[in-house]
């Protein structure tokens, strides 16, 4: 699958895909806190939290269940950075440009399921649906045949 951002942080790269973001430990330091590359579908990811860089502080974007009471600061000097990617500067308007992909992707990807399961509705509901239409004038008796055919 295509990389669609791929942004090197302090102590990881941060790939972003079409349907997850992949955190990959960086250097010597990764060693001791990031464990191992952790890939994420957008699924699972239920909050997103963004702090941006300042003159001496580094910028922090952390992915969370949604259910989760994040602490960003309390992360950092915990060295807690499993869904966590710390950046500079240098990189903070591709990271906030990525933070706007995967939030538009999330909510498209919510969208299609709900709409997935709104179009599951067994052959016999659908009959239903369309007896009342005809029952309440709004299709013919032509229509509601036509209908009953392609669901039988």
């Amino acid at each position: 699958m295509a990389v669609i951002f791929n942004i090197s942080g302090d102590r990881a790269i941060l790939e972003v895909h079409e349907d997850k973001v992949v955190i990959k430990p960086k250097g010597l330091m990764s060693a001791v806190t990031i464990k191992s590359e952790k890939s994420l579908p957008f699924s699972s990811i239920g909050a997103i939290n963004l702090k941006e860089p300042s003159f001496m502080i580094q910028g922090i974007l952390e992915f969370g269940s949604g259910g989760e009471n994040t602490n960003l600061a309390g992360k950092l000097f915990a060295h807690a950075f499993d869904n966590t990617f710390v950046y500079s500067k240098g990189v903070a308007s591709d990271v906030i440009k990525a933070k706007a992909y995967i939030e538009n992707r999330i909510q498209e990807l919510k969208s299609n399921n709900s709409q997935a399961h709104i179009q599951q509705l067994s052959p016999a509901d659908e009959l239903r649906k369309f007896k009342q239409l005809l029952d309440d004038g709004i299709i013919s008796q032509s229509e509601f045949d036509e209908k009953k055919k392609k669901l039988l």
